[in-house]
C-alpha cells in the first residue's frame, strides 16, 4: 500500500514537471510570436515611425526673416507693363512682360531686354534657358540669358508645353482633325515628332534622359470626367503604354524617383507602375486649391476649415513614406514650389519653407499684394501688379 503511494505520489510530480515544461515551451512560443509580430509590424509601417524620429529639424525654432524690402535697383517697376509670369534663369530672373522678356541680375540691374511678339506669355525654364509659349496664340520663342534662340509659329492654339533637362521643346497645340496634338523640337527648334491624340492633353512632361515623353489627357467616359497617362519614345513611331482611364482630371504628371509614376488630379493622387499600371490612389477630401510637382514630391494646397486655414499635404515618390498633413495659417496659399530639397509656400501673409519631413523652417511675413514670387540663393523675389520687390530669406 505503501508502495502504491509512493507510486502515485511520484506520477503527480513527474506529471507537474511535464505540465511546467510544457507551459515554460509555450511561453517561450508565444514570446516568440510576439517579438516576431513586433518585428513584422515595424518593418512595415517603417516608412512612418521612421519618419517620427527624424526630425531634428522640428525640434530646432523656424528661422524668422524681417521681411525688410531690399533697396538699390529694387523694387523693381513694372507698372507700365503687364508681368505674366517670373522664372530663375540660372542665378537670374526672368520677367515676362507684356512685350519684352527682360532678365535682372541679383542686384536688380537689367541684364538683357529681350523683345517678344506674344500676346500673354508664360515661362517654362530648363535652368539654362527659358520657353515662353502664347496661351492666346500659336507662337513660342526660346531664349537663354542672352539672346533669342528662335521662334516658331505651331499655327494651331498652343494649350501647354514643357522643356527638357537637354533642352528639347514639347509643345501641346490644338488640332482640326484629333483634339490635340504633340511636337516635339531638338534644341535648335528642329521638329524631330509628332503625335495626334483623340482626347485633350492637358499635361506633357519629359523623362530625365529626355528620350521619353509623358502625356496626361482627358476625356468624358460614361458621362464621366475621366483621364489617362500615354507614354511615347521620341525614337519609335508608337506609343509605349496607354494607361486604363481614371476618374478625375489628371492635372500632372511625373516621372517618380523610384521608377514609379505619380500624378495629381483635381481630386486625388494617383501612382502607377512604370508601364502604366494603377497602383493606387488617395481621395484628398477637399478642394485643392494649388500643388507643386516633381520627382520627389507632390505638395499640394487644401482648403481648410477655417477661412484663413490651409492643409498642406505632401505625397512621397517613395511609397515606404506615409503622407503628411499641415495645418498653414499664411492665409491664401498663391503659389508652391520645390527648390534645393524644401518647399516654399507664397501665401498672402507669409513666405513659408518647409522641410520633407514637415517642419516649418523659415518664414517672413509678407504684404497680401504678391501674386507670384520665386527663390534663388537665399533670397525670395515677389511679384505684385506694380513692382517686383526682393527679400532676403535665410532657410
Amino acid at each position: 500500500m505503501e508502495n502504491n503511494d509512493a507510486d502515485i505520489i511520484k506520477d503527480k510530480i513527474k506529471k507537474s514537471r511535464q505540465t511546467s515544461k510544457v507551459k515554460r515551451h509555450s511561453k517561450r512560443v508565444i514570446c516568440a510570436l510576439i517579438i516576431l509580430a513586433v518585428g513584422l509590424t515595424a518593418y512595415f509601417t517603417r516608412g512612418w515611425w521612421s519618419q517620427k524620429l527624424q526630425k531634428p529639424d522640428e525640434i530646432k525654432p523656424a528661422i524668422v526673416n524681417d521681411g525688410v524690402l531690399a533697396k538699390g535697383k529694387f523694387p523693381i517697376d513694372v507698372s507700365q507693363s503687364k508681368v505674366g509670369d517670373i522664372s530663375i534663369l540660372k542665378d537670374k530672373l526672368a520677367c515676362a512682360k507684356s512685350t519684352e522678356l527682360d532678365i535682372y541680375d541679383s542686384d536688380g540691374n537689367v541684364a538683357k531686354d529681350l523683345n517678344h511678339k506674344l500676346s500673354s506669355p508664360v515661362i517654362y525654364s530648363s535652368g539654362d534657358r527659358v520657353l515662353l509659349i502664347d496661351t492666346e496664340g500659336t507662337q513660342f520663342s526660346v531664349y537663354n540669358d542672352k539672346r533669342e534662340l528662335y521662334t516658331i509659329d505651331t499655327k494651331n492654339s498652343i494649350l501647354t508645353a514643357a522643356i527638357g533637362n537637354d533642352d528639347k521643346i514639347a509643345i501641346i497645340t490644338t488640332d482640326s482633325a484629333k483634339k490635340s496634338q504633340l511636337t516635339v523640337y531638338d534644341n535648335n527648334g528642329n521638329e524631330i515628332y509628332t503625335w495626334k491624340s483623340k482626347y485633350r492633353i492637358i499635361d506633357v512632361t519629359f523623362n530625365s534622359e529626355c528620350d521619353k515623353v509623358l502625356c496626361s489627357e482627358f476625356f468624358a467616359k460614361d458621362g464621366r470626367l475621366c483621364s489617362d497617362i500615354v507614354e511615347l519614345c521620341l525614337d519609335k513611331n508608337e506609343i509605349n503604354f496607354q494607361s486604363k482611364a481614371v476618374e478625375c482630371l489628371i492635372l500632372q504628371s511625373e516621372y517618380a524617383e523610384n521608377g514609379d509614376i505619380i500624378s495629381v488630379g483635381n481630386s486625388k493622387f494617383c501612382r502607377f507602375s512604370s508601364v502604366g499600371i494603377l497602383l493606387g490612389s488617395d481621395d484628398f477630401g477637399q478642394k485643392i486649391v494649388n500643388f507643386s510637382l516633381n520627382s520627389k514630391c507632390l505638395v499640394v494646397a487644401l482648403e481648410g476649415v477655417n477661412k484663413n486655414d490651409r492643409t498642406l499635404k505632401f505625397y512621397f515618390a517613395d511609397e515606404t513614406k506615409q503622407p503628411i498633413d499641415i495645418v498653414t495659417d499664411c492665409g491664401e496659399i498663391k503659389k508652391i514650389i520645390q527648390r534645393d530639397g524644401k518647399v516654399y509656400i507664397l501665401g498672402s501673409s507669409q513666405v513659408n519653407a518647409y522641410s520633407y519631413s514637415g517642419a516649418l523652417v523659415a518664414y517672413a511675413d509678407i504684404l497680401s499684394e504678391y501674386i507670384d514670387f520665386e527663390y534663388s540663393n537665399n533670397f525670395v523675389y515677389l511679384l505684385g501688379y506694380r513692382q517686383i520687390d526682393k527679400i532676403k530669406f535665410n532657410n
